[in-house]
């Protein structure tokens, strides 16, 4: 049965732990939480991915010569050659 306000108008929605997304899991809190190191730990790993996939791209763009490089460079060096 729903609850009612004070002047008996509609009824109101419930509040508290029991209405509140996340609020099943047990822990007492009335949201999801997130360790902050474990949110750090996440994004310290997505940019190490990121940092790695710049880097191999980085690499290939060199080996094949789309990057400038210094007109003293030895050509048979080129790949090792950073811009």
């Amino acid at each position: 049965m729903a609850a009612r306000d004070a002047a008996g108008g509609a009824a109101r929605q419930p509040h508290g732990p029991a209405a509140v997304e996340g609020a099943g899991t047990g822990n007492g809190l009335p949201a999801p939480y997130r360790n902050p190191w474990r949110n750090l730990s996440d994004d310290l790993r997505a940019i190490a991915a990121d940092l790695r996939l710049l880097l191999w791209r980085q690499g290939r763009r060199n080996r094949e010569g789309e990057l400038w490089r210094p007109s003293w460079w030895p050509a048979d060096l080129a790949p090792l050659s950073g811009p």
